[in-house]
């Protein structure tokens, strides 16, 4: 797993944080209407959006009509990376799967003596 990889699931671990993506993910905010939606504090809410700016998951930048405001958008590379290894590691498990599920079935259909324990065929 990259690096960046692990900080952005080390960052989504905190429901505050997930919910800071999930309503980016509709549009981008001020820090304030964040808050505002997430029913939290400001205060509350700067810490988490340090790790998620931190993480690569998250970017600010000054509001065209105040530049006083940040203005908070996701930056979908860092969800692209986790959805790519996310879907190799389904990949990779549903190669195992497919593997298992041949191997039991060429298991059952070999060979005509009866399982012990052990694995062993029973003579008869």
């Amino acid at each position: 797993m990259s690096g960046a990889v692990g900080a952005t699931l080390t960052a989504l671990e905190d429901n505050t944080r997930r919910g800071v993506v999930e309503a980016l993910a509709k549009r981008r905010m001020s820090a304030g209407e964040l808050a505002s939606q997430l029913d939290v504090t400001p205060a509350f809410l700067t810490r988490h959006l340090r790790v998620l700016r931190d993480a690569r998951i998250v970017r600010a930048s000054l509001d065209a009509s105040d530049q006083r405001r940040h203005v908070y958008e996701l930056r979908p590379e860092a969800l692209h990376e986790l959805r790519d290894w996310a879907d190799d590691v389904a990949a990779f498990w549903s190669r195992q799967l497919a593997a298992f599920a041949h191997h039991v079935e060429a298991s059952s259909t070999s060979g005509s003596g009866r399982r012990v324990r052990g694995g062993r065929r029973a003579r008869r």
